[in-house]
């Protein structure tokens, strides 16, 4: 829940400047004018200086003080640290660690007792869960740096769900990405937190993140400039020197600053360095040079966002400089925001009595200040959302997914003598063969023994569960090994990186003739569909030309974070489909072989429709959903109370009233008919019937009705609603319809459960003109017969058993509006969707679970997912 306040009351907003001790603690007085200017729309600019006016040196200086929040503090504790925040006018606060409630309730109280609204940062350079016990971590950069540049779409929708977390818990700012080349193995500090030792790569890495971070209105903060990444010591314990020329850093140490700077960065963090090219005044740290801050980075680079420092505490500063000095060295190099002052009162003390001895400091200290202020009116501080609460596990299961794609295409084969990989499937990974380093790229080349040993050598960079999943599916084969090393390390160059004799996806989409970047773009939406909690999971196949060249799966079966991950073979309730993946299939059978005719009467085979107003109602009728039946009803209430629940829907619909006019209207009505059919014409109920022509001769081990009957594991079936009143919790296993479940389960119109794997022999037998890997299953003259529209001069665009597309498409309609007009398919509830289309020899098929945990609200309709994938994959065929 969000609830809106003005972080400015009109209290805190009239005497800012009012410092005397009798009023420093206290509410003061409405300042119209500012509060107006707000309403109003006023610039950034115009906010600032209203509250500029009002403000006392002491107030200007303590905007430029960021400190560290203690760890653990008691009440005692935090009243002493409020009053720190209060006393000094501290412009923001740091989180360094703790829990998301703890920090959440501290960002409240805290930000509720200041006069100008606090600068909320945090140091999370992969997710709150660096920080935070009870968050998400996602994997170190130098994993990402690995990735080729395709994926590095991953890396911006992690930066936008690390920016989406941070605004729920109250953050403005994040001090990430880290943009220093880590070119030396040795450097202590940086390491696995690069993205690598590449300056193109890092750069356009560092780009995605941060324009995912800031898409979230969270200040990304590219560091340390002008560079920590060829350092033998760590500036948190020492001042390390870098001995490069003047032409080497600006070539290559600052050209992810400057990338960074062209593409919009907010923020630049200094770094505690001696530089000795641009400063060689001893024991000067880089953070606290007019030269490499003021002179380089503001106005030869053009930086116009907030400059911050490194930690004021590191040893690197309070080595040589103290009380205040260091702080005050920082400000007149140019820093806007001072970050962790060791002792605030003495920082504050040592810049006011330097602004009071010299104009150009005090110019300085306005400059900064009004910086400080205009980037917190761009932040939203001037009237702020503050969250009520925060779940950190909200979307773990987008989380999960980015994180196992990262790993996936980052995990790099650094050796890989015989022909051992790809494994077979479920074969155990032989250890004294195949040796994997969840590890750096620098601890794995210590290692040289095990390296010679082995055949196989597998560099994971990190043992998180991502990357645990992503190396067991990459060994046996489920994807081909991307990645490529991001850095040098020993024997093995930058850009080592193997491959085994498989095809990835893509692969199979280029071979294809498809564009792999649409498929790209595929993942993307399937990706922020979870996000957006379109649905927990989903799968996506596509085939072209016989072959599949698409097959996905995202998510997990629920939106817990203990909950399954989707995979290829997990089973979903495929709702409406049934329609076409049986009931259709089934009619189209016992038409191929004579026993039933199109234009027959239901009534001839059905008793309970003799006497009845349908008794007139054809086959062909009610395939094409233009019997004059209603669409639906709630038939399943009845019959739960009756000895024969079955029969009792059957016997409902029978005395239901039918439409004034036989027009187009989709029908539930005609297909429960129609399942019923099935059972009097082949004396098998129709679940017995498709699966004995079809389903068992496919193989399909997981397709059919009622799948908990028939040996398929609850914990492979996605779960359907939640629905406490009528079905007494979860329905996981059972059909979600109704009055499917009140028919056992088994019915015309719904049932079916299957996965997008399974699904596909239906369709690619019906694309081959009812042949399937050299058996028979339909006569081409029957499928041509089912995929014609019969009744088209009364605007029907259905065929019989399957939907068509709009005579003219449009965006609003049910499919994409690239396909042919030959295209036939069907969708259903549950957010699933079957297209095949004979003109391009072309099949689609979407699973989802979209009503988890409810089906009230379609996201899935709404944001037009299925069609917007479905365009793309036409658009991947189509020559520039």
């Amino acid at each position: 829940m969000i609830k809106k306040f003005l972080v400015l009351t009109l209290a805190a907003l009239i005497s800012i400047g009012g410092a005397s001790a009798q009023h420093k603690h206290k509410r003061h007085h409405k300042d119209r004018h500012t509060v107006e200017a707000v309403k109003k729309g006023a610039s950034a600019e115009q906010w600032a200086d209203s509250i500029m006016a009002k403000m006392s040196l002491e107030e200007k200086v303590g905007q430029l003080m960021m400190i560290r929040v203690p760890l653990n503090m008691s009440k005692k504790g935090e009243s002493k640290f409020v009053e720190l925040i209060k006393d000094n006018h501290v412009g923001g606060v740091c989180f360094f660690a703790g829990s998301s409630d703890a920090q959440l309730r501290q960002t409240k109280h805290f930000q509720s007792i200041t006069k100008v609204p606090l600068f909320i940062a945090t140091d999370a350079e992969n997710g709150l869960g660096m920080r935070l016990k009870d968050c998400y971590a996602f994997p170190k950069q130098m994993l990402m740096g690995a990735m080729p540049h395709e994926y590095d779409n991953l890396i911006e929708q992690m930066g936008a769900e690390i920016g989406r977390q941070c605004r729920e818990l109250g953050v403005h700012i994040n001090f990430a990405p880290v943009v220093d080349l880590n070119s030396n193995p040795k450097n202590p500090v940086i390491g696995m937190r690069s993205f690598g030792e590449d300056r193109e790569s890092v750069a356009q890495k560092a780009v995605a993140y941060m324009r995912g971070l800031q898409s979230q209105r969270v200040m990304a903060v590219a560091k340390h400039f002008p560079g920590h990444g060829d350092t033998k010591s760590d500036s948190h314990f020492d001042l390390p020197v870098i001995n490069h020329t003047k032409e080497y850093i600006d070539t290559v140490d600052l050209y992810p600053f400057n990338t960074l700077i062209k593409a919009g960065v907010k923020g630049v963090m200094t770094a505690h360095l001696q530089i000795n090219a641009y400063d060689n005044s001893p024991n000067r740290p880089s953070s606290l040079s007019e030269k490499l801050v003021q002179n380089l980075l503001r106005e030869k680079m053009g930086f116009n966002g907030l400059i911050i420092t490194d930690g004021l505490d590191m040893k690197g500063v309070t080595k040589y400089y103290a009380d205040g000095e260091g702080e005050l060295q920082a400000m007149k190099a140019g820093n806007d925001i001072l970050l962790l002052p060791p002792d605030v009162e003495k920082s504050v003390k040592a810049i006011v009595s330097a602004a009071k001895d010299n104009a150009s400091v005090k110019k300085m200290v306005e400059e900064h200040c009004r910086r400080i202020l205009v980037s917190k009116y761009k932040s939203g501080l001037a009237s702020q959302e503050m969250p009520n609460s925060f779940d950190p596990r909200e979307r773990q299961s987008l989380c999960d997914s980015i994180s196992y794609q990262m790993a996936l295409h980052s995990v790099t084969l650094i050796k890989n003598s015989g022909k051992l990989l790809p494994l077979k499937k479920d074969a155990p990974i032989d250890t004294t063969k195949i040796v994997v380093f969840y590890e750096s790229p620098y601890k794995m080349i210590k290692r040289m023994g095990a390296i010679d040993s082995a055949q196989v050598v597998v560099l994971a960079y990190q043992d998180c569960p991502a990357t645990r999943k992503a190396v067991d599916d990459l060994l046996h084969g489920q994807a081909q090994f991307e990645g490529r090393l991001p850095v040098t390390a020993g024997i093995f160059k930058r850009g080592h990186g193997l491959k085994v004799d498989l095809s990835t996806p893509y692969d199979r989409v280029v071979a294809a003739g498809m564009k792999a970047e649409c498929f790209m773009a595929i993942d993307s939406i399937a990706l922020n569909g979870i996000n957006e909690k379109a649905y927990p999971g989903c799968q996506i196949l596509v085939a072209k030309d016989g072959k599949v060249v698409y097959n996905r799966a995202y998510g997990r079966q629920t939106y817990d974070a203990a909950s399954p991950s989707v995979d290829t073979n997990t089973v979903y309730d495929i709702a409406s489909l049934t329609k076409m993946t049986a009931t259709t299939l089934a009619i189209m059978k016992l038409v191929d072989t004579e026993k039933l005719k199109i234009d027959d009467k239901l009534s001839r085979y059905l008793p309970y429709l003799k006497h009845s107003n349908k008794k007139n109602i054809t086959v062909k009728e009610a395939l094409s959903h233009i019997a004059g039946l209603k669409d639906y009803d709630a038939y399943w209430k009845q019959a739960r109370e009756e000895e024969d629940p079955y029969m009792s829907v059957l016997k409902q619909i029978a005395k239901s009233p039918l439409n004034k006019e036989k027009k187009y209207v989709y029908s539930d009505l005609g297909f429960i008919l129609l399942g019923d059919l099935v059972r009097i014409v082949s004396g098998e109920t129709v679940d017995h019937y498709v699966a004995r022509n079809f389903y068992k001769p496919m193989g399909l081990t997981h397709t059919g009705y009622c799948p908990l009957e028939h040996g398929v594991d609850l914990s492979i079936i996605a779960p359907t609603e939640l629905d406490t009143e009528n079905r007494g919790g979860l329905i996981h296993g059972t059909v979600h319809d109704p009055n499917a479940n009140a028919m056992n389960g088994i019915a015309g119109h719904a049932g079916v459960f299957s996965s997008a794997t399974e699904l596909y022999p239906l369709m690619q037998m019906l694309l081959n003109g009812g042949e399937y890997e050299g058996k028979r299953y339909l006569s081409r003259e029957v499928i041509e017969l089912f995929n014609q529209r019969h009744y088209a001069e009364r605007g029907n665009r259905r065929a019989l058993g399957f939907d068509k597309p709009m005579f003219n498409p449009t965006k609003a309609g049910q499919t994409a509006v690239e396909v042919s007009q030959k295209s036939f398919g069907h969708t259903g509830f549950t957010g699933t969707m079957i297209w095949v289309d004979p003109e391009y020899n072309l099949v689609y098929i979407f699973l989802s679970n979209r009503v988890y945990p409810n089906a009230t609200t379609n996201k899935l309709a709404k944001m037009n997912i299925r069609t917007e994938i479905q365009s793309l994959i036409y658009k991947s065929m189509k020559r520039d």
